[in-house]
Formats: structure tokens, C-alpha cells, sequence
């Protein structure tokens, strides 16, 4: 028997019936699901009631536990943790934080300290600066300071705990840590940033004139090497001109004398001098030169 047309309409119909009420079925189930799970998470069963804190040290965890603040009857699945993460990195000391849940009542906040990578000379002071710019601790007149690289010339517009380095002087200490360590200079280097087209360092007692703040990361690399190649053939410079990459020039202890004059590093250095523009004039080592003079006995 053919199925006439007005049969296969009937079927039809009652096909799209039939996934009609299989998505209202499932509709209605979904919204059951979501009540449910809303009702339970909302509901004393996963209220947060112990929060544990997790840092490098105890007296850190301690002042983060006593900084953050969880409401009363706030649930371990729906309560928004941005907030405690803004009260736990108010701390100086605090780089960051990251959250973990436990059933069915415990939060658990995991601590990383902010490190302090240099010092920066604040009048008598010393702040102690994160990679980020952000002051850690400020050393007061005569404490004892850490062997960190050390800076000069860098104002803070808020020398205090939690206070921060202007954007481009934050840059400028990054980039000069990350290279003295790099070179292996990061203990006892302290660099000059008075001018900033003029940047002076002193490292292992010999001084260092940079130039300007572009491509510090080679100029310092290139002290660090032309150093280490002049003290191997015994050898003690007192400063090292490495602001023309091309052609760094060097003045030996006990040679700044009006008539003395800075050495090219040549090939025999280890680092061969491939530049030829004139050496800097006199006026631009007398710094340097009267310093190396006054290390004389």
C-alpha cells in the first residue's frame, strides 16, 4: 500500500514532536541540574571555614593570613577570589599568589615572594627593588646591605615598602641585573645612572664608562670580557671605555697622568678593536682618570 501524502504529513509532525518534547525534557533536566548544583554550593555543605596559607616562610604566610579577609558564610565554589588576590599583593613582599580548593571547606593560598634583584641609593638609604620595580624593604643609614648590584641616581617617587621605580628606571635595573649577572659581575657592581648618557659603573675596582642606556646588556658583557682578558695577562686597568662597542679603549693603573694616554684593546686582549674613530679626548676620562690616580698610595 503507497503511503499517501497526507499520511507521510502526519508523520512528519509527529517526528518533529517528538524532538520538540526531547528538548524540553532535556531543558527542564539542565535547570534542575543548575538548581541543584547552585542550591548545594550556596549552602553551609561548601561554605569556606579554614583557609591555609602556603609560603616560603612562616612569618611571610602569617602576614598574608592576617591581610586577607573571607566573609562569613562565603562558598568555596562560587566566591570571586580576585579580591583576595588584590589584599594579598598589597604586601611588598608578595609577588603573587594562586588559589586551590579542597572539599569540601578549605581554601588553600600558595605564596611566592617578591625577591629583591638590586639596591637603589635613595639619599642615605637603600631601597631593595624587585625585577619588577617595586620596593621591598628600605635599608636604613649603616645596615648592612645584601650583595646585590647597586644603583645611583634613580629617583622614587615613593621610597617606601610597596612603592615603585618610574617605568624606564624599573627597565633600566631589570636589563642591568639580568646583564651583570650574565657577566658574572652581580656582586659588587654599582652602576652610575646620575646622567643618563653618561653611565659610569665600578666592578672588581676598576671603573667602567657605558655611554648611554642602549644595548647595556653588551656593554656590559663587553667590560666583563675585556676585563677578565686584561687580568689574565696580568694586567690592572683602571678604567675600561666600552661606549664605541667597536673599538673599547683602556687606561692602566698608575698611568693617569696628564701625559698618559688610554690603550686601544687590541687583538693580543682577546678582543680585537675592528672600529676607527678617534679616542675619546682627555676631558672625557678625567673622571676616571683622577679616580684611578686617588686609588694610588
Amino acid at each position: 500500500m503507497q503511503p499517501t501524502p497526507h499520511s507521510e504529513a502526519q508523520q512528519q509532525i509527529r517526528a518533529q514532536r517528538r524532538v520538540r518534547n526531547a528538548q524540553a525534557f532535556y531543558l527542564v533536566l539542565w535547570a534542575a541540574l543548575l538548581g541543584m548544583g547552585a542550591g548545594l554550593g550556596s549552602s553551609p555543605l561548601c561554605w569556606i571555614t579554614e583557609v591555609r596559607v602556603v609560603g616560603p616562610d612562616r612569618p611571610l604566610a602569617a602576614a598574608v593570613a592576617q591581610k586577607i579577609r573571607v566573609p562569613g558564610e562565603a562558598s568555596l565554589i562560587f566566591f570571586p577570589l580576585s579580591g583576595l588576590e588584590r589584599q594579598a599583593t598589597s604586601l611588598p613582599q608578595v609577588q603573587s599568589v594562586e588559589f586551590s580548593r579542597e572539599p569540601f571547606h578549605r581554601l588553600v593560598v600558595n605564596v611566592t615572594r617578591r625577591v629583591p634583584v638590586a639596591l637603589v641609593a635613595h639619599e642615605a638609604e637603600l631601597l631593595m627593588v624587585g625585577e619588577d620595580g617595586v620596593i621591598t624593604n628600605v635599608l636604613p643609614a649603616g645596615a648592612r646591605a645584601p650583595a646585590l648590584p647597586s644603583f645611583v641616581g634613580l629617583p622614587a617617587a615613593t621610597p617606601q615598602p610597596g612603592g615603585r621605580l618610574e617605568p624606564a628606571d624599573a627597565d633600566l635595573v631589570r636589563c642591568g641585573e639580568q646583564a651583570a649577572s650574565q657577566a658574572g659581575m652581580a656582586t659588587g657592581l654599582r652602576l652610575d645612572c646620575t646622567q643618563p648618557l653618561d653611565l659610569r659603573l665600578t666592578a672588581g675596582g676598576v671603573q667602567g664608562l657605558l655611554g648611554a642606556t642602549d644595548n647595556l646588556d653588551r656593554k656590559l658583557s663587553l667590560f666583563a670580557q675585556v676585563l677578565q682578558q686584561l687580568r689574565s695577562q696580568g694586567l690592572d686597568p683602571a678604567y675600561i671605555d666600552v661606549r664605541d662597542m667597536d673599538r673599547p679603549i683602556w687606561m692602566p693603573r698608575g698611568g693617569a697622568s696628564a701625559a698618559a694616554k688610554p690603550k686601544p684593546v687590541s687583538a693580543a686582549s682577546g678582543v680585537p678593536a675592528t672600529g676607527h674613530q678617534p679616542a675619546p679626548s682627555a676631558a672625557d676620562h678625567q673622571p676616571a682618570a683622577a679616580a684611578a690616580a686617588a686609588d694610588q698610595p
